[in-house]
């Protein structure tokens, strides 16, 4: 059910400056936390976030006179969606790495199972925002499968040539695939929005900057909820 709520759980991880204050953001935190623990609930989480993240890029870039400064809508978008992904990947790496309660193939086997999920929060955040953003919901079958090829490069568990110490690697291949993962989302949209393919992709490297600086915020976030035992 959290995947259906990703945009109430963004907005508690926004904070005050949000547009839905329905959970508290310590609650969302160690949910998450807690949730990212268990490869099917991962994946869930990663494929409503993707789906939802686009969406919310896709009607930004659809109606660009409703706001000033496209970038700054974009990142707004951004930022919490780093949250997000921080906070589900830092569990899988717990589990995986420190813990061994979980295995990688166990996670990625879960992403592939999504695509249907990706396709019902689409048609759900296209309803939400149809009359606003028109072209969200069409070719649906097309967009879901777009949405899950990239959930798949960005939240799946890597440990080709991994180093010696594997959560560190991990840590550094979904923090640069979580990255990737937003450059995909406004990438997308924008084609589907028509926008002009130069400004897409400076809006698309400013809003991994942001989505950047939300993960990291997620993995702090979680260390703070689930501290170590000496």
């Amino acid at each position: 059910m959290t995947a259906n709520y990703i945009g109430d759980i963004q907005g508690a991880l926004e904070g005050p400056g949000a547009d839905s204050h329905l959970f508290k953001t310590g609650e969302v935190e160690r949910l998450l936390g807690t949730l990212g623990r268990n490869p099917d609930a991962y994946a869930s989480i990663a494929a409503g976030q993707q789906a939802y993240t686009t969406a919310q890029i896709q009607d930004v870039l659809a109606h660009p006179e409703l706001h000033k400064d496209l970038a700054v809508a974009v990142e707004n978008i951004a930022k919490p969606a780093g949250q997000v992904n921080g906070l589900i990947t830092s569990a899988m790496v717990d589990v995986v790495y420190n813990k061994h309660t979980a295995s990688d193939a166990e996670y990625n086997a879960a992403i592939d199972t999504k695509r249907e999920l990706a396709g019902q929060l689409w048609s759900f955040a296209g309803d939400a925002l149809k009359e606003r953003a028109p072209l969200i919901g069409e070719g649906i079958d097309n967009v879901a499968n777009q949405i899950m090829d990239n959930v798949a490069a960005g939240y799946k568990v890597d440990t080709h040539n991994a180093a010696s110490d594997e959560a560190v690697t991990a840590k550094q291949n979904a923090e640069a695939n979580s990255q990737q993962a937003i450059l995909n989302a406004v990438r997308d949209a924008g084609c589907v929005t028509g926008a002009d393919p130069n400004y897409i992709n400076d809006v698309a490297r400013r809003a991994a900057q942001e989505e950047n600086t939300g993960y990291g915020s997620g993995w702090d976030s979680f260390a703070t909820a689930f501290p170590k035992k000496n």
